[in-house]
């Protein structure tokens, strides 16, 4: 056993020894990894897109540096953001809520294990508040890309898939594929067992 294994057996809590990585950070490692062998690939492991970001945010994320917002925020995020977030819901979609019922994070995994720094609560202002005009063209991309996707999918023998309204989250159907077998002739008894391959 060496020292490190020691210090792990001894010092961390158990919960911690037991933490896996994430399955989603692992899909984009894989998918990053592919597309450097020349592969094209469409990642759906992590919910950003891979567009560029606009003009206005990265010179709000610039600024917020230059008046060197560089540090931890509240836990909720900061007020500024908070406020812009209450705008972005009474304008866009008639629902009223106060800056206390905001919370605000760069995603679920560091929302539940650290704050969001300063210059990206300052783009993300930027982003609520600015310009919109880019976002036609972000609209147009994903829905491509669902295009894509969905009938790649439909092209599955034994794959169904409805095209996803809204947010772009594919769901396919494995239905017909049970009780048949696979390729290396095992059985497919539910669809569970299934995505296990």
């Amino acid at each position: 056993m060496t020292a490190t294994d020691n210090f792990h057996r001894n010092f961390l809590a158990h919960r911690v020894l037991g933490a896996k990585p994430s399955a989603t950070k692992e899909m984009t490692r894989l998918s990053a990894q592919l597309k450097r062998e020349g592969h094209d690939v469409i990642t759906l492991s992590q919910g950003e897109p891979d567009f560029p970001t606009p003009e206005h945010i990265r010179e709000a994320a610039k600024a917020a540096i230059d008046r060197n917002e560089s540090r931890y925020t509240d836990v909720a995020g900061t007020l500024a953001l908070r406020e812009a977030v209450v705008r972005k819901f009474q304008l866009d979609n008639g629902l009223t809520f106060s800056p206390q019922q905001i919370q605000v994070g760069c995603g679920a995994k560091q929302q539940s294990t650290s704050h969001t720094s300063s210059i990206s609560q300052a783009a993300s202002i930027a982003a609520l508040d600015g310009p919109m005009d880019f976002l036609p063209g972000f609209v147009e991309t994903f829905r491509q890309r669902r295009d894509s996707i969905v009938a790649r999918l439909r092209a599955i023998d034994g794959i169904t898939c409805d095209v996803p309204p809204g947010a772009f989250y594919a769901f396919p159907g494995c239905h017909d594929l049970l009780g048949r077998r696979d390729a290396a002739n095992r059985f497919l008894p539910t669809a569970i067992w299934r995505c296990s391959f």
